[in-house]
């Protein structure tokens, strides 16, 4: 019988693991399926593959502290697993030279990158936590993603550029990994 749901991603997933706690620590979640954080780590670990599959579910293979998520396994007991990642464009916000490039559609000042270059970044963004997914899915994990919030206008990644060029970014690395999400037949819980 499946009665738990796996919460799992990066550094987002904090942001439901208190409120969480909260709401079981106040009987609030009775008769729902058992809701289980299990972190992953910190963004920085999409950047190389972090899982594979074996008989039996989804290892993470990932260098992560001891405390952290290792193994996913494919039981009847495991209704879903929830993962935080796939909308955090802080990555590519942080990473990117945002204040020198800019999508053609609103460069000003900035030199521009075509829409094709802006998705081929984003696509190496999310290469493995899209293996992830698949992953998951192949060995019979039902998947559904957790869209981040959007960034604030006073995050430190969104120094130095115009917050026209951040929030071109944004929808667009939100509408790939929809589309993404789309394909793979992943429902994603707005936020």
């Amino acid at each position: 019988m499946q009665t738990k749901v796996l919460l799992t991603g990066d550094s987002h997933l904090g942001a439901l693991a208190q409120p969480m706690r909260r709401l079981a620590r106040q009987n609030a979640l009775a008769g729902l399926p058992e809701v289980v954080i299990g972190a992953i780590g910190a963004g920085n670990f999409l950047r190389e593959p972090f899982s594979r599959c074996v008989p039996g579910g989804v290892d993470i293979i990932a260098e992560t502290p001891e405390e952290r998520l290792k193994f996913i396994k494919a039981d009847a007991s495991l209704l879903a697993v929830g993962i935080t990642a796939n909308f955090n464009t802080g990555r590519v916000l942080k990473r990117g030279k945002w204040d020198r490039l800019a999508p053609a559609a609103v460069a000003g000042d900035e030199y521009p990158i075509s829409h094709e270059v802006l998705l081929e970044i984003l696509r190496s963004d999310q290469r493995h936590m899209l293996t992830f997914i698949d992953h998951l899915q192949q060995v019979g994990i039902r998947v559904f993603a957790i869209e981040s919030p959007r960034p604030f206008h006073h995050h430190l990644a969104m120094t130095g550029a115009r917050m026209e060029v951040w929030r071109h970014v944004d929808a667009t690395y939100r509408n790939f990994v929809s589309a993404e999400m789309a394909a793979r037949s992943v429902d994603v819980v707005r936020i």
